[in-house]
């Protein structure tokens, strides 16, 4: 399973020279995880936050757009919207809690714990928020 490192930096160019990079000793805001593939998965994310549909956040040109080669070694890095990143940095404490819930609703069987989802979103808006007061952009780098 793929390690995903959900980064911040200041554009495209910066992020992709990050590819091969430690990232924690870079200094980069940094929030590993394993298993939340933002191609597949963050969309859901993003509509909960929004209120848009989950068409409406995949039409996005950044919405996991590659910016290297899958095929450069196992690693590639992809783009995470802009309005991901704002609607995380903006959205309360309980907004952040009910669009974990409602994300979780649709990966999650009836019943699952979602601390993880609540967990995830929490920590990815203080990335979201760390890259907002630098006015840089949200980033995954997705390592086999």
């Amino acid at each position: 399973m793929p390690i995903y490192d959900y980064l911040a930096a200041a554009d495209d160019t910066a992020a992709a020279a990050l590819l091969e990079a430690d990232l924690a000793e870079a200094g980069v805001p940094l929030l590993s995880v394993k298993g939340v593939d933002p191609a597949v998965d963050l969309g859901g994310l993003e509509a909960a936050l929004t209120g848009l549909s989950a068409d409406e956040v995949g039409r996005d040109p950044r919405a996991a757009a590659l910016l290297t080669d899958p095929a450069h070694g196992g690693m590639w890095m992809m783009t995470l919207t802009d309005r991901l990143r704002d609607a995380l940095a903006a959205a309360t404490p309980s907004e952040r809690e009910r669009a974990a819930a409602a994300w979780a609703a649709g990966l999650l069987p009836d019943g699952a714990d979602t601390s993880g989802p609540a967990g995830f979103t929490e920590a990815l808006a203080d990335l979201a928020r760390t890259a907002a007061a630098r006015g840089h952009r949200l980033y995954c780098r997705a390592v086999l």
